[in-house]
């Protein structure tokens, strides 16, 4: 049986038609992807991505240990940035491709598919040593919001400035009187951000952001479209490890 976000009832009463991706039950779409797609180009649109794996690396010595499995050279990378890059087989070939996000020297999140998730916790596993691999699935959810009114929404939540926040960063703020992480990041090839979340507050967020008129929820459909438009890869489909 297929598993269910956080947000499942909400898209449900949104009617939202809903397809199998990766073993989760995720809306497609709403009221269809080519009417998402462009109000998301237009204006702005929130996309249900829990599915994604998270995991979380705490340990002295994690920076040495993970710099060695991914295609970037992490030492310098600076406490509050992301990077895209790819996590390699023994053969150089692509396991998935992920963000990977510093919170500190011996700190890190990376986040990959929810399709390879087994696996990329696998080679995490037989490649590291006295590191903590944190699964961060089972408490923090993930809501994308993209378009070009992304950042004017987000401010309006107490507290928040995201005007300094630069492409690939991210910063660690208080949404509801939680703490949660918002980064200047995305699928779409447009202004966007993607913001991690405690699941006791999702459904909340979602509901909130989703009362101002600029904003839609869009499905799985657009986001498939809009990072095609874009020209980004989905793993399984350009990416794979042959």
């Amino acid at each position: 049986m297929a598993i269910t976000t956080t947000l499942y009832n909400a898209h449900f009463k949104a009617g939202a038609k809903f397809i199998d991706f990766a073993g989760f039950l995720l809306p497609v779409q709403y009221d269809g992807i080519i009417k998402e797609h462009l109000w998301c180009r237009n204006n702005c649109a929130v996309f249900d991505t829990s599915h994604m794996a998270k995991f979380i690396f705490r340990g002295e010595n994690v920076f040495s240990q993970i710099g060695m499995l991914f295609t970037i050279n992490i030492n310098r990378m600076k406490s509050g940035q992301c990077k895209y890059c790819f996590l390699l087989n023994e053969k150089g070939t692509i396991i998935d491709d992920v963000i990977i996000y510093k919170f500190q020297e011996n700190e890190f999140m990376i986040v990959s598919n929810a399709s390879t998730k087994s696996k990329v916790k696998n080679w995490y596993v037989s490649h590291t040593e006295n590191t903590e691999i944190i699964d961060a699935d089972e408490y923090l959810d993930k809501i994308d919001i993209q378009g070009p009114f992304s950042q004017d929404v987000i401010n309006e939540q107490p507290g928040i400035d995201l005007s300094k926040l630069s492409f690939y960063n991210f910063m660690e703020c208080s949404i509801f009187g939680v703490s949660t992480i918002i980064s200047y990041t995305g699928y779409t090839g447009g202004k966007g951000y993607e913001i991690y979340i405690n699941k006791n507050l999702t459904e909340k967020l979602w509901e909130t952001l989703l009362k101002d008129e600029r904003v839609k929820p869009a499905g799985l459909g657009a986001r498939d479209s809009l990072r095609l438009e874009a020209g980004l890869p989905l793993y399984g489909n350009e990416l794979d490890e042959t």
